[in-house]
């Protein structure tokens, strides 16, 4: 296991720091090819835990960057599906670049699958954690694609088109992160007896629920600044990464 999951993040992190160097060199078709390969790896990653552990992605670090990282390729894929307009060079470059952050960032730590207990077997559990963490990949990917958007300021067409598709994530992500507060609400519900009890998790929660608001509702005066646009509709990601990795 230990083997495994070792090479894996060698071979990934790799894959990525070669990445950039065909970044730099604009070769979209070698790094469509990067890209899908460490789709396939980390989602074997994926197959292995769910395999050997019997549960889904949770809350380890080292799995939680794992799925994170196989959600932004996977989304990056299903973006090229109409690539006339895209800089897809610079879209998988802010990938590699953020995916790289996360692998960094488990250098110096085990890379191991985050030891089972009970909780897991209870379905409410397994959906308010991993929902929340699927929320927190695609917030990355937004923040991924206004990275994207302001490596092209000078081609607005371009630069319009990817921070339309951060905000339909954007949305999207919304979505799933209110669906797994309420799995959590049903957890709750079935463990303590109350649906609604505030905590400093409801606090953070609603934190994150109004990041996305403020992104979604700049005034005209601050929506036309593509930088204030890029760093609000970045702060949802930000948040939720910082629980996820150090709550």
């Amino acid at each position: 296991m230990i083997f495994f999951l070792s090479s894996l993040y060698y071979l990934v992190l790799g894959l990525f720091v070669l990445s950039l160097y065909f970044v730099f060199k604009k070769k979209k078709s070698i790094l469509k090819k990067i890209v899908l390969t460490c789709t396939g790896l980390t989602g074997s990653g994926i197959m292995a835990l769910i395999l050997w552990e019997h549960r889904l992605p949770l809350y380890g670090a080292f799995e939680a960057s794992i799925y994170i990282i196989f959600i932004l390729c996977l989304t990056e894929i299903l973006f090229w599906k109409d690539s006339r307009d895209i800089p897809i060079v610079n879209t998988c470059g802010a990938t590699a670049f953020i995916s790289l952050f996360l692998l960094i960032y488990h250098s110096a730590q085990p890379k191991t699958f985050n030891p089972d207990f009970f909780m897991y077997a209870n379905p409410w559990v397994n959906l308010f954690f991993n929902l929340r963490l699927t929320a927190g990949a695609l917030f990355t990917r937004v923040a991924l694609l206004y990275l994207a958007g302001l490596m092209n300021e000078n081609q607005k067409s371009r630069q319009e088109i990817l921070f339309s598709s951060a905000r339909q994530m954007l949305l999207a992500g919304l979505v799933i992160f209110l669906c797994s507060e309420w799995a959590g609400s049903w957890w709750c519900l079935n463990w303590l007896g109350d649906s609604w009890r505030w905590s400093k998790g409801f606090f953070k929660a609603a934190i994150i629920f109004l990041l996305v608001m403020l992104s979604c509702h700049l005034p005209p005066s601050l929506s036309r600044n593509s930088r204030v646009k890029a760093l609000t509709g970045s702060l949802p990601a930000l948040f939720l990464l910082w629980i996820i990795f150090y709550h």
